[in-house]
């Protein structure tokens, strides 16, 4: 599931983005995501009211931008963030060690079965329009507080629901959710308000959470399941992360108080068809994303004849590499290759791993399509938002990002459960081809918002 907004352009950048988008006789110019066509006959008013909306626009972003880069609030922000990631979206990366467990079991087909963790991605970003504008009228911290109440309630009532999926989809998949995507929102946005010109390096650092958390919860829930079984297993797990996210509330100090514009989200933005290209590239995106890491210990177990604790070891290593992904990814965009091309960058490379498992009929190739899938997944989660935030400015980011994110949810939910199905019926041939051809359409939207962007090919952008 899951990232966040790195570096972003300056007030600068984005008034200079709606003079190039003018100065095209055909083009749309977009004021407070308001779409005005210039052909039109515009009015008096229409024409004085034009450059106060950017005034506006420049003035928030620079609300923003004005940020200390530095100290020990600041940082601590970074910690929280990446304590954030690693706990809510642990679970979700992990989730293939239930899925096996859950076959063994016999509780359902793979279809079925993924249904429980598709939903439990799902309800995280779903609800995310819903929690930035509770974040806004609250406060973060009692926002963090109540979901990891819900987080803890989610995974403790799922140690008595081990034998009925209708009853994890309530607990271990909702509950845990709403929860998580409760606890996570504020702490995604709060970095923005402490850095500006280190944006990038402090949420590279943060979203390398969530790849950390798939690492520790998928060797912890196998070893877990093993030792002291299903019960203790999500019962230890749940007060651990709840621990965790307590632990963290005091640092989500918010600099600039939220107001209900900034959190709220504009449903006008759909009629910007840069908007929509980026709609379309992170829900075929999302629909693959979770494919791997559901199905990489039972493919491993099915195909290669691998014991179950030897499989869950390439969730560790898929998390391992989704944390350089996160890492990295922010230095080569904002020093080397621009970050809407290194958004194509990162998804052509994600979807040519999946030619890689076509072949994986050994451990070494499976490991290669592991540790690149990986990578190139982690570093999407970084540079995405970041492209937002380059085409539209920072100010509106994060009603923007809750829209955008609701496209996760769907994938969540339908791409492991449509690929459970390829399983079933045709094999994992099947299921992998699916994959692929999630993340090349993935690719077509992304080119022609690059495209739109700007025309030039050969272009740091």
């Amino acid at each position: 599931m899951a990232s966040a907004p790195a570096s972003i352009s300056s007030t600068t950048d984005t008034q200079d983005m709606y003079k190039d988008t003018e100065d095209d006789s055909n083009a749309t110019a977009t004021t407070d995501f308001q779409t005005v066509t210039n052909d039109e006959p515009s009015s008096q008013a229409k024409t004085a009211e034009a450059p106060d909306q950017l005034l506006q626009i420049s003035s928030d972003d620079a609300a923003f931008n004005d940020a200390p880069d530095g100290g020990y609030d600041a940082w601590m922000t970074v910690v929280a963030c990446f304590v954030a990631h690693m706990i809510c979206f642990g679970p979700e990366y992990s989730y293939g060690v239930f899925t096996k467990y859950y076959l063994d079991q016999g509780l359902g087909s793979a279809s079925a079965i993924s249904i429980v963790g598709g939903l439990g991605a799902a309800s995280v970003n779903i609800i995310g329009i819903f929690t930035t504008t509770l974040m806004s009228k609250f406060g973060y911290q009692r926002i963090i507080i109540i979901g990891a109440t819900l987080y803890l309630m989610g995974f403790l009532l799922a140690s008595f629901c081990g034998k009925s999926l209708p009853l994890l989809c309530l607990t271990q998949a909702i509950m845990y959710g709403v929860g998580a995507s409760f606890a996570y929102y504020p702490c995604l946005s709060i970095p923005n308000q402490y850095f500006a010109k280190k944006r990038g390096i402090a949420m590279g650092i943060g979203v390398a959470g969530s790849g950390v958390g798939g690492v520790i919860y998928s060797l912890g829930t196998q070893q877990l399941l093993n030792s002291v079984g299903f019960e203790w297993t999500m019962r230890i797990t749940g007060i651990f992360s709840f621990m965790c996210l307590l632990a963290i509330v005091p640092f989500v100090k918010e600099r600039i108080p939220p107001t209900a514009s900034e959190s709220k989200a504009d449903f006008s933005v759909f009629r910007n068809v840069k908007f929509n290209m980026l709609l379309f590239c992170i829900l075929f995106f999302c629909l693959s994303f979770y494919i791997p890491t559901y199905y990489l210990p039972d493919y491993a177990v099915s195909a290669l004849q691998i014991d179950i604790t030897s499989a869950s070891y390439l969730l560790t290593a898929h998390n391992g590499s989704a944390i350089l992904g996160r890492l990295l990814i922010g230095f080569i965009a904002d020093l080397f290759v621009g970050r809407m091309n290194a958004l194509i960058g990162v998804i052509i490379l994600h979807s040519l791993s999946t030619l890689i498992w076509v072949f994986a009929n050994n451990l070494p190739v499976l490991y290669t399509f592991t540790l690149l899938n990986g990578f190139m997944s982690g570093a999407y989660w970084v540079v995405f938002p970041v492209v937002v935030a380059e085409m539209f400015g920072v100010s509106k980011l994060g009603g923007l990002v809750g829209i955008l994110y609701t496209m996760n949810a769907f994938g969540a939910l339908l791409g492991p459960s449509i690929a459970g199905a390829f399983r079933d019926s045709v094999g994992y041939v099947g299921l992998i081809l699916f994959c692929g051809a999630l993340t090349l359409a993935s690719t077509v939207f992304a080119l022609m918002a690059r495209l739109m962007f700007d025309r030039t090919v050969w272009k740091r952008v």
